[in-house]
């Protein structure tokens, strides 16, 4: 395995027995997050809702960061996805890691205790600064979807 880091269980009593976090396969890119709630919530088509992942973390590394990702089939069969589509976790934040959930569906959905609600994959950050310039030069690329239309 590569890089460490470190983890905490922010409610032991709220966390119980549900499995820690790790990679699913050998192959797996990304850990599975559970909802660490009290009770089932009612995710009513179209509404929003912040749930505990009952983790937080310390990456330890200014290069690394957590990118939560929705999970492919709750999404494709039952259309809750990320209300952000897409969460960006920074190096510096120890908090709780919170999910935004949203029900794209057209039916309600119950998010119980310990479902895995969404994953988490991290990467390397490349810190850049912009050159400001006059001009650029002329891209062969013909625009904005250019190289999915026709």
């Amino acid at each position: 395995m590569g890089l460490k880091i470190k983890a905490t269980i922010v409610d032991r009593e709220l966390y119980g027995d549900m499995p820690l976090p790790e990679y699913s396969t050998n192959g797996s890119a990304a850990i599975d997050l559970r909802a660490c709630i009290q009770a089932d919530v009612l995710l009513a088509p179209g509404s929003t809702i912040l749930i505990g992942s009952g983790i937080a973390l310390d990456m330890c590394e200014k290069s690394i960061a957590g990118l939560l990702l929705p999970r492919s089939g709750i999404g494709y069969k039952n259309g809750i996805v990320l209300a952000n589509l897409v969460g960006l976790i920074d190096f510096d934040y120890t908090k709780e890691v919170k999910i935004a959930v949203w029900n794209r569906g057209d039916k309600e959905y119950i998010i119980k205790r310990g479902d895995r609600i969404c994953q988490i994959m991290f990467i390397e950050v490349v810190k850049t600064k912009f050159q400001w310039v006059d001009s650029l030069e002329e891209s062969i690329h013909g625009g904005f979807g250019s190289t999915g239309l026709g």
